[in-house]
């Protein structure tokens, strides 16, 4: 389960994982380019080190999970510029 609380400004929302859930996806509504990414990234480890979500902006060296238009990040929703 991730949070993402909206900022006042910009692109980088905070966000912090809690735990973990299954889901069963609808068939036909999963990306499977991203759900294959998204396990990868899991396998990887460091969820604990997912600090923010940005919305929009080019690839990142803190990205920790992309998808198009989006990424999930390691660095604070304040350090992140796009």
């Amino acid at each position: 389960m991730l949070l993402v609380t909206r900022p006042r400004q910009g692109h980088a929302w905070p966000a912090k994982f809690f735990g973990g859930v299954v889901f069963i996806a609808c068939q036909g509504a999963q990306d499977p380019a991203v759900a294959a990414r998204l396990d990868e990234a899991l396998r990887r480890g460091g969820l604990s080190k997912v600090k923010s979500l940005r919305i929009g902006g080019p690839p990142h060296e803190t990205d920790w999970l992309r998808g198009d238009g989006w990424a999930l990040s390691t660095e604070e929703a304040s350090g992140v510029q796009d």
